[in-house]
């Protein structure tokens, strides 16, 4: 077989490969599977005149990924509370583009936190209060989230 024959052949299985695949992924379905994927990103945005909370403890966890990110503080009784992220993030008044935080002991990667992380905010270490709102996840379950997290002196 020449290799213009080959080339033919693949793209003609690609093509099939994609019309089978494209109608399931346009209906919101993996493939392989009789549920819609959840795929949306969950970074809400504060909605306007929603009742506003505040907890404060230990930043003990930060981490955002593709789909969306936590914080997670432990109060003073040892209570852990878990956050979702909202957008824009401000921790001690400014804004945030951060994958990973600074944490004591690793080497921190400036790549992962472009707009640098607040050196004064320590994980496992500072104390924070999160100001936080009661939402609905993608997945509909009832989650808290914050877009605002300062340390307290």
């Amino acid at each position: 077989m020449r290799s213009s024959s080959v080339r033919a052949v693949l793209l003609r299985l690609l093509f099939l490969v994609l019309a089978i695949i494209g109608p399931c992924a346009a209906a919101g379905l993996a493939a392989g599977e009789n549920k819609p994927a959840i795929s949306q990103s969950f970074f809400p945005t504060r909605p306007p005149h929603i009742e506003i909370h505040f907890r404060t403890g230990v930043l003990i966890e930060y981490g955002v990924g593709n789909k969306s990110g936590s914080a997670t503080i432990r109060d003073a009784a040892g209570r852990t509370y878990r956050y979702f992220l909202g957008s824009p993030l401000n921790i001690n008044g400014r804004q945030i583009h951060c994958a990973s935080p600074i944490v004591p002991g690793v080497r921190f990667d400036r790549f992962l936190c472009e707009s640098g992380w607040p050196v004064d905010v320590v994980i496992g270490v500072t104390r924070v209060r999160v100001y936080y709102w009661h939402a609905v996840s993608p997945r509909a379950q009832d989650v808290v989230v914050t877009d605002t997290i300062n340390r307290v002196p």
